[in-house]
């Protein structure tokens, strides 16, 4: 095997395994905490009324992440029953399953939320719409799931 496909399937696989988040959570802002901590100037150190305005900042980060996740588990289990169509990407390809049918369970797992719909298991964060009853009911388009009994 040459030297440069050794070297591209070692980048390659570099590259693809490489995530950056933009974000900053609870423990990015305890370090950032602890090092303000860490490196303060003994003769002049942090004011008591600084830190406690960083302890409320932690607790609020912390109560939004709880009240999003919370929000997220509710619209979730509030899709029960209902029909949505959504589109799964195929790993590894650029083509889609696409998803029609009546929402029978939400799982919670590692901190995704996976819809059931017929036979296939589909993130919420792939669901392209939610039908109302209305909807279906004046649809031309026929359902086929089992689940479905207009």
């Amino acid at each position: 095997m040459p030297v440069s496909q050794v070297n591209n399937l070692y980048f390659n696989t570099q590259q693809a395994q490489r995530k950056v988040d933009n974000q900053l959570g609870k423990d990015d802002f305890l370090r950032i905490l602890i090092t303000q901590l860490r490196y303060q100037d003994p003769l002049s150190p942090m004011e008591d009324t600084d830190f406690i305005a960083q302890m409320a900042q932690f607790s609020t980060l912390e109560q939004m992440k709880n009240l999003s996740q919370d929000f997220s588990a509710a619209k979730a289990m509030s899709l029960v029953g209902k029909v949505i169509y959504g589109e799964m990407d195929i790993p590894g390809s650029a083509d889609v399953i696409p998803v029609l049918g009546r929402v029978s369970s939400v799982t919670f797992k590692g901190g995704n939320i996976i819809l059931q719909v017929g036979g296939y298991d589909i993130s919420i964060d792939d669901v392209i719409k939610v039908f109302s009853e209305e909807e279906i009911q004046n649809s031309q388009v026929a359902i086929e799931t089992e689940e479905l009994s207009l």
